[in-house]
């Protein structure tokens, strides 16, 4: 009888670990200092995010700045060697007028010779010559174009005809080696490519 009843009791485990207290409900207090703290910290970490932001879109700002000004030299740049090299050209084409215009005369009677023979040539065959052709040239050079040339062609003088000039001529037409006219052509077409002034160049 008295196993049976103590079997039946419900005894104790007195080796058993206590469980642990149940923890405290935090105060008001505690409360509102924690959503200081976490609303402290989450305003730093929004500041830290809008300063990176604003750090990123500073730098692409500047950058862009940067790309901007330097295409503005780029571009200035350009138009610096643009005009010099506009000016160099101007500077270049005036020499070469110079040279034309000082080498010209002595030029004209050093080649006047050869300069006979594509004149002549460009009359074609001369059994073919027009009727009464003439070969006109400088006092000079009368000498020069009766041998090379009298023989198929009369020659005669022309006291009005400069060093270097020749000329074909008969009744209704004519050939000229004009060298005035070569170097006229020369500075048309320097005034064609606005490398020289028309008025400065006559």
């Amino acid at each position: 009888m008295p196993d049976r009843f103590l079997r039946g009791l419900a005894l104790p485990d007195w080796d058993a670990p206590q469980a642990p207290p149940a923890p405290a409900e935090p105060d008001l207090p505690t409360l509102l200092e924690e959503a200081r703290r976490e609303g402290h910290a989450a305003g730093l970490r929004e500041g830290e995010t809008r300063g990176r932001a604003a750090e990123a879109a500073s730098r692409e700002a500047m950058a862009e700045e940067s790309v901007r000004m330097a295409l503005l030299t780029l571009d200035e740049g350009r138009e610096i060697t643009r005009k010099a090299a506009e000016e160099n050209a101007r500077a270049l084409a005036r020499l070469v007028m110079g040279a034309v215009d000082a080498a010209l005369p002595g030029a004209a009677a050093r080649f006047a010779p050869d300069l006979l023979e594509p004149l002549v040539a460009a009359l074609g065959p001369l059994v073919d010559a027009p009727l009464g052709a003439t070969l006109q040239v400088p006092p000079a050079l009368l000498d020069h174009a009766r041998a090379r040339f009298g023989a198929a062609l009369p020659v005669e003088a022309d006291p009005a005809l400069p060093e270097g000039d020749a000329r074909i001529a008969w009744r209704r037409g004519g050939l000229d080696l004009d060298l005035g006219a070569r170097r006229a052509a020369i500075r048309d077409v320097l005034v064609s490519l606005n490398l020289l002034d028309e008025e400065s160049s006559a």
